[in-house]
């Protein structure tokens, strides 16, 4: 991994076959599950209907039976390679920073302090396996969305509009919502940093700490770092609520 190819080279070489496999799964998947709503409309017309033949009713519950369990096991495949790539991702980054970490300079050293790096290792690279987990929905969701959209007003009309619309106006209101997660996401993990750095230092000198009986000013200091990132926590959860509620 610590080759002229870098990083990124080095991982897309790694993770390039279980990235193309996955994506054609995970395509195969979200296309599946239109069958049973582009099917909907023939079944309700052969229950109404007395004169079509009983093969087409076996016919049209082979088929709806049939994507079922083909979406479902493309489904699982999918995340299953998905899976593997974040955590080689996760354990990549893992390694790196802490290889990194070992040859940092005298000045890096007192820029990138201990609880930055572990803060790296553990949350930030976390985020990226979490990432890698669910990479393609950044361009399947959008597809389902705009199909799911065309057989809505396919099926009902001009009626069906109306929920597009609807969806749209929502748009700006949750990305003004995610903006404001960003932010207290880069402030929880400034506090999280200064929580571990804290941490460390106590450790490095619980000696000290011990024969002057500082534990109570130690551990007050660090209830009020907690304290501070647990309300930025909640904010987050609230905002993660109020999207999913939208």
């Amino acid at each position: 991994m610590h080759d002229s190819k870098g990083a990124v080279t080095a991982l897309k070489d790694t993770l390039k076959r279980s990235f193309i496999v996955s994506t054609i799964l995970r395509f195969i998947a979200d296309g599946l599950q239109f069958v049973g709503p582009l099917l909907l409309k023939p079944i309700v017309e052969f229950v109404q209907s007395t004169d079509e033949p009983m093969w087409k009713g076996y016919m049209y519950v082979g088929i709806v039976f049939t994507s079922f369990i083909v979406r479902t096991i493309a489904s699982q495949l999918s995340f299953h390679y998905a899976n593997r790539m974040a955590m080689h991702t996760f354990s990549s980054m893992v390694q790196l920073i802490y290889h990194k970490s070992l040859r940092l300079s005298n000045s890096g050293r007192r820029t990138q302090s201990i609880g930055k790096i572990t803060n790296l290792m553990s949350v930030d690279s976390f985020r990226l396996m979490m990432l890698m987990t669910y990479v393609h929905f950044l361009w399947t969701s959008p597809t389902i969305v705009v199909v799911a959209m065309v057989l809505i007003i396919v099926q009902v009309g001009w009626v069906g509009c109306i929920g597009p619309a609807v969806f749209l106006l929502v748009v700006p209101l949750q990305k003004k919502l995610m903006s404001v997660l960003g932010n207290l996401r880069k402030q929880a993990s400034t506090v999280a940093d200064e929580r571990i750095r804290v941490l460390n230092e106590f450790v490095t000198g619980i000696r000290i700490v011990k024969f002057y009986a500082w534990e109570f000013f130690v551990s007050r200091r660090v209830a009020s770092i907690r304290s501070r990132e647990l309300h930025l926590l909640r904010r987050q959860a609230y905002i993660r609520s109020s999207n999913e509620l939208l």
